[in-house]
């Protein structure tokens, strides 16, 4: 019971502390936030930009192979 009661206490003043700090630093704690949404969206962009990449890539590859596929078969064609 005792250890529950100093929880209690310490954890309302890490509360007010918090409540403190935010109301004495609130456009910090919002350029903050907006640098870290700025830093997720960047990574964002490159992941889809990096998995296009990827698909472009390998479309391009079949695209390649298939061409290829009908160079021989047309090549065997001729022989004939």
């Amino acid at each position: 019971m005792h250890m529950l009661l100093l929880l209690r206490q310490q954890h309302r003043q890490l509360q007010r502390h918090r409540q403190l700090q935010q109301h004495r630093q609130p456009q910090q704690h919002r350029q903050l936030q907006h640098r870290q949404l700025q830093r997720h969206r960047q990574l964002q962009q490159h992941r889809r930009h990096r998995q296009l990449q990827q698909l472009q890539h390998r479309q391009l590859q079949q695209h390649r192979q298939l061409q290829r596929h009908r160079q021989l078969q047309q090549h065997r064609r001729h022989r004939r």
